[in-house]
């Protein structure tokens, strides 16, 4: 049997950029040790890229990102803070809820950023990559909730397509995903909806 070579991959979260220089600079700090303790490594940034969502700090996360030594290899998801936009009157956690701060610039943001991608499988906000002999799954709300994630029927359906082919070839498969998906954490039913298609 063919030993399967694990990818190498550095893996933060909750960056919470804001435009304050000393929060870049660490940032910045983190990203030049990372590289170099493992410098073939991909990067994850699992969500939380930054603190309200706004334009300028997605723009403040891109520009960290393409001046690090990562420029070309990182992957990222979006977390609960990057969604709900600094409006906080309008956080919901419901299915029904669909705050239009997710669509007004978190969406936008996301689906240029997945464009740049290459060799991406797709579905909605969601994506796969290989690497190495793994597969990587990025999952990515369709909805900006307060602290859930909401999955339409035709992203679950294709989720349970890419597992079930992992599977069948003995694949293994990684999940990334910021909210932490029900029955896996402590926290992981906290002010989640009841519905099949929320996961938070």
């Amino acid at each position: 049997m063919t030993k399967q070579i694990a990818p190498q991959l550095i893996v933060l979260s909750d960056l919470h950029l804001n435009g304050q220089p000393e929060r870049y600079q660490t940032v910045v700090r983190a990203l030049q040790t990372a590289a170099e303790q493992a410098p073939a490594a991909h990067l994850v940034v699992n969500g939380d890229l930054t603190d309200t969502g706004t334009a300028e700090q997605f723009r403040e996360f891109n520009d960290i990102i393409a001046a690090s030594p990562f420029a070309r290899r990182t992957w990222a998801t979006l977390g609960n803070h990057d969604v709900r936009g600094p409006h906080w009157p309008d956080w919901d956690n419901s299915e029904q809820a669909d705050p239009q701060h997710f669509h007004a610039v978190t969406e936008s943001f996301y689906t240029q950023y997945l464009q740049s991608l290459p060799e991406i499988d797709r579905q909605a906000l969601s994506f796969v990559v290989h690497l190495a002999a793994y597969q990587l799954i990025f999952l990515n709300t369709e909805k900006g909730l307060k602290d859930s994630a909401y999955f339409s029927p035709e992203t679950l359906t294709w989720l349970t397509d890419q597992l079930a082919q992992a599977a069948a070839t003995g694949q293994p498969t990684l999940i990334f995903c910021h909210q932490p998906l029900r029955q896996t954490h402590w926290r992981g039913n906290f002010g989640a909806a009841t519905l099949a298609g929320v996961l938070g």
